[in-house]
């Protein structure tokens, strides 16, 4: 199944199909976008109409409704440390931590006045917030949502491929929102939001010349920062300069053993001519660009990581959650069960022709030796030996016709929630019958998987196929996570000879 990433921005939604865990590049696109919820109905239609609904939705959002905090608790025991994260999430919230949902994280350990604490991540939106968001993908057909995260989760991905050795910041300058994600190595340590981004630039060209939006935007795309727009934009600049130069100090100060020495810059916004060079004299750390080693555009890339698998929070609820493992497993199951009777019909279609081969060479040979008996006394003939294999060769077919109609049977009747694992099959001396062990797992809570085994043995019973058939083996079991309980139908099927 190929996974769509949604990148909900504050100006547009960039979207990027992919293909397989190492997420293989089909199809990149946007579209703009006014930043409030029901704008999104209309897109996602488009996307509906244009791709499908059979896509697993992986999405990511950069909105002011996503709370993201940092906080401090001494280092304790596992199960007194888990009592401190609770009381510290409930001073951050000023409502009942249950109306959100929410991931808690580590991001280091720090020394503060002497004590050594370990400081945490807090990720959460209101539960109504996200459940609106679900309903509006599934009034659409989106089913298969696999994950709802912040922005800065895909940014993860991007600092796993830089490969650098030291502290460095990403600095992601987008619409309306700027977003400023300090790693060291592949760790993330520090999420900031400024509120000083591409729009901001505009803004100051509108009061400054006294321009429309449309003209403004224009001119900050064709002039960038040029002396004609310097004087009203480098207030911007310094504003934008400012807060990441505090908020890097601030975090060197805590991380003096991990310092960030270097900043990249990434996003739309970032694009304004001259842009680059008057952040690296503003700012007192090493600037560079974000380095395209990507198989997409720059404004695309927290998309495209959305279709890999690693994830910082997932703001899914957790049932849903639970449901898409369960559809996983279901669809496993499947897979498993049309593969055995793929591989066994395969098998006795093989065991079907080399007996029609060795009829016809027995045939070829009673031929040849009925022309040599013609030619040798009555009394010398032996058919003994011949009669012999014709019988084995009759019996082996009559095994055969009878297990390929027990699999046919198998194939159409099987009922839902059960899944087959084995099938034994082999003759019953001297009573011309076969018997036969099933054996498979079924689905559901316990009642339910007990429920479909006994309608399953009843319907054998029903239809004649297998006489004396019993229930004779059951088990629960873990698979992937899931309990399944494994059960074992044994009983007798009379011979079947075809033509």
């Amino acid at each position: 199944m190929d996974v769509l990433g949604i990148d909900i921005g504050t100006v547009s939604v960039k979207c990027v199909r992919s293909k397989g865990k190492k997420g293989v590049l089909k199809k990149a696109w946007e579209y703009p976008f006014a930043g409030h919820m029901e704008d999104l109905g209309p897109i996602l239609e488009d996307i509906r109409q244009k791709e499908g609904t059979n896509l697993e939705v992986r999405i990511a959002l950069t909105s002011t409704e996503i709370l993201k905090r940092t906080f401090t608790v001494p280092v304790l025991p596992k199960e007194e440390l888990k009592e401190a994260v609770k009381w510290s999430v409930t001073k951050i919230l000023s409502e009942p931590a249950e109306e959100y949902i929410h991931q808690v994280g580590p991001l280091g350990t720090i020394e503060e006045k002497g004590i050594r604490k370990e400081e945490m991540y807090f990720i959460g939106a209101k539960r109504s917030y996200i459940e609106a968001l679900i309903t509006l993908f599934e009034e659409r057909g989106f089913l298969n949502l696999g994950l709802i995260t912040d922005i800065c989760a895909a940014y993860t991905h991007v600092a796993e491929e830089l490969h650098e050795r030291r502290g460095f910041a990403i600095l992601d300058i987008g619409g309306r929102q700027t977003g400023l994600y300090i790693f060291h190595g592949k760790r993330l340590h520090l999420v900031r939001e400024i509120f000083t981004a591409g729009e901001s630039f505009t803004d100051a060209l509108i009061a400054g010349m006294g321009s429309t939006f449309e003209e403004a935007e224009s001119a900050k795309l064709e002039r960038g920062l040029d002396q004609s727009s310097v004087p009203f934009l480098l207030p911007v600049l310094e504003r934008l300069s400012g807060e990441v130069t505090r908020t890097i100090n601030v975090y060197n100060q805590r991380y003096n053993d991990r310092p960030c020495e270097i900043v990249y810059l990434t996003g739309r916004g970032s694009r304004l001519r001259g842009l680059l060079e008057r952040l690296g004299e503003l700012l007192p750390f090493e600037v560079r660009r974000l380095p395209l080693v990507f198989p997409v555009e720059e404004e695309f890339l927290p998309a495209f990581f959305l279709s890999l698998k690693g994830e910082i929070a997932n703001l899914l609820p957790k049932e849903r959650r639970k449901r898409a493992r369960e559809g996983v497993i279901v669809r496993w199951a499947k897979v498993a069960t049309a593969g055995l009777i793929l591989v066994i019909c395969l098998f006795s279609m093989k065991v079907l022709s080399d007996l029609r081969a060795l009829d016809l060479k027995i045939k070829l040979e009673r031929r040849t030796l009925e022309t040599k008996r013609a030619m040798i006394p009555k009394d010398l003939a032996d058919p003994k030996g011949l009669a012999e294999q014709e019988e084995m060769l009759k019996e082996a077919k009559k095994a055969d016709g009878t297990f390929l109609l027990l699999l046919k049977y198998l194939s159409y009747s099987l009922p839902q929630n059960l899944y087959l694992k084995e099938i034994g099959f082999d003759e019953e001396k001297g009573k011309g019958r076969y018997l036969v062990e099933i054996r498979g797992i079924a689905l559901g809570e316990k009642e339910m998987a007990d429920a479909y085994v006994m309608k399953f043995l009843l319907l054998l019973e029903k239809d004649s196929l297998l006489k004396d058939a019993s229930l004779s083996g059951r088990e629960w079991k873990e698979l992937k996570g899931r309990r399944v309980m494994e059960f074992t139908i044994r009983g007798a099927c009379e011979a079947f000879l075809e033509g």
